[in-house]
């Protein structure tokens, strides 16, 4: 079944890719995954980090 989430094509330098590969790797995710789980922990940060200075 396919996926119903918006697709969205990110363009960044080959040496992050690749590290982002090695990371995802560890974490046994795929690289979409590991990017998905790093914005997600990204946004978290930024609304704690907010809600500190709010």
């Amino acid at each position: 079944m396919p996926s119903l989430l918006p697709i969205f094509s990110l363009r960044i330098p080959e040496e992050l890719l690749e590290e982002i590969k090695l990371i995802a790797n560890e974490n046994c995710r795929s690289t979409n995954k590991e990017i998905e789980y790093a914005l997600t922990q990204y946004v978290k940060k930024y609304h704690q980090e907010k809600s500190k200075r709010d």
